[in-house]
């Protein structure tokens, strides 16, 4: 399903599973291993530049034409292990039949709040060094709920009982055509934290401190929180896409002056608002079962 902006490839979600996993490297027919080199050396001098580290470590990739259900109704996919290098180059390639499959976590606190993280500015590529985002990354392992809990503890220090129960698998889409944006797959979950904002940062802080103390470097800078209002997060979505990702966050009572929100984040506010960003709606349409909106190569 074509939204414009990105693709929506799953909705409705009942309990995503991983089917098949592929532990050899794919590798598609015809050479092109040196046009991936040639991709990657470019993104890895600017990101070493900047004080970064440009790994390879492997990736789930996702089949896009073997996106299903199986007899529960629950989502289906079919994966093989990619390098990260690789995906650097598929994800600028709309015609590849694998993709780089990532986790995104929205979460909503116990005062309805959403908040985002401002990313570590010595990220894994400059692209996303700074930006504001939300919790997620890439899938290394084939265990969807493994990696949920592992990216929501490694950039929040929250354990699941803090959010678990209340998280909901929502949508996967793709192809995103925002300025950061690229064909890699997002499966998105929201998620009601059982603490308020002010108790969420604070825990924050906390867990940060601890990481800089064994010279660890946090995700995250800092968590900014937005209302969880429908019609100032379509403002917020108007405005990231009017403006191409880069505004002022002063009019959204955010405090940092120049507010870059992910580009990608703006695709997945706006299935939220879709919703009317209200997490009651979104178990109900759930009752439907999983809708699959094949890609269109």
């Amino acid at each position: 399903m074509n939204r414009g902006n990105y693709h929506v490839l799953a909705k409705s979600i009942s309990d995503p599973v991983i089917i098949s996993y592929n532990p050899n490297r794919y590798f598609p027919s015809g050479n092109i291993d040196e046009r991936i080199k040639k991709t990657v050396t470019e993104k890895k001098r600017e990101t070493e530049e900047k004080g970064g580290t440009f790994y390879n470590d492997p990736m789930v990739g996702c089949f896009l034409d073997k996106i299903g259900t199986d007899e529960n109704g629950n989502l289906t996919l079919e994966t093989q292990r990619i390098n990260y290098f690789d995906h650097v180059y598929y994800r600028k390639d709309p015609k590849s039949i694998i993709q780089a499959l990532y986790i995104s976590f929205l979460p909503i606190t116990k005062d309805n709040d959403i908040f985002f993280g401002s990313r570590n500015p010595k990220a894994t590529e400059p692209t996303f060094g700074g930006k504001t985002t939300i919790v997620g990354g890439g899938v290394d392992i084939p265990d969807l709920d493994v990696t949920l809990r592992k990216e929501v503890f490694e950039e929040l220090g929250l354990i699941p009982y803090l959010y678990k129960d209340n998280t909901i698998p929502v949508c996967l889409i793709g192809a995103s055509k925002t300025k950061d944006g690229f064909n890699a797959l997002n499966m998105v979950y929201v998620s009601q934290i059982n603490l308020g904002s002010e108790e969420m940062d604070e825990r924050f802080r906390e867990y940060k401190k601890v990481l800089e103390e064994q010279k660890k470097r946090p995700e995250f800078d800092e968590l900014y929180f937005l209302p969880n209002n429908f019609k100032l997060v379509g403002e917020l979505v108007e405005e990231v896409n009017k403006n191409n990702c880069e505004f002022s966050g002063k009019y959204f009572g955010l405090p940092k002056k120049d507010f870059i929100l992910s580009g990608v984040v703006a695709d997945i506010l706006n299935e939220f608002l879709l919703y009317r960003c209200d997490i009651e709606i979104i178990k109900k349409e759930r009752e439907k079962g999983t809708q699959i909106y094949p890609y269109q190569f």
